[in-house]
């Protein structure tokens, strides 16, 4: 009702209708559109600002990862090359109990530096594109190989870990990535 009133307020300037309402109205809407752009750019402005500031700090992110990796993974190969020469050496003695806590230790060794290689991949999957190559698993030699992983930590709690056999027939059904 309040825009009928608007357009009634009209008047004939020669042969043409000028309406009064209508071009106030008009410049209005101009005046709100400039305010609404003007708004849209800021916030467009900010919004690059952001996503340049999350790609900086995603790089970073990367580089430290690829760091800590290389500085972890290292001392791995050297911990677990030491053990294996201490394994050797200790075959050729009576002393069994140095030889099981040899053992123990490179298990653990390798377990963990097992979970610090998976983690890193998985790192490297989230921050790079990569092409997914499905392929057939053993489901058996996967349990087999999280057993492995958690079986020094069962260990020391004195947790029993117990394997119930997987028909081959699943293993075709699950694609590793």
């Amino acid at each position: 009702m309040a825009d009928g009133l608007v357009y009634c307020l009209g008047y004939f300037v020669g042969n043409r209708p000028f309406i009064f309402g209508y071009t106030l109205r008009i410049r209005v809407i101009k005046l709100q559109n400039k305010q609404l752009e003007k708004t849209v750019a800021e916030r467009t402005t900010l919004l690059r600002q952001a996503n340049t500031n999350l790609k900086k700090h995603i790089d970073e992110k990367d580089k430290l990862l690829c760091i800590i990796g290389h500085d972890l993974r290292n001392p791995f190969f050297s911990i677990i090359g030491y053990m294996e020469l201490l394994e050797d050496e200790f075959k050729n003695t009576q002393n069994s109990e140095h030889l099981e806590n040899i053992r123990y230790l490179l298990n653990v060794s390798r377990n963990t530096h097992n979970l610090l290689e998976n983690l890193l991949q998985w790192a490297i999957k989230e921050t790079q594109l990569f092409e997914v190559k499905p392929e057939v698993i053993d489901l058996n030699q996967l349990i087999d190989t999280a057993i492995n992983m958690v079986s020094a930590q069962a260990d020391y709690k004195d947790v029993k870990l117990e394997k119930k056999s997987v028909p081959n027939r699943y293993s075709s059904m699950l694609t590793k990535t």
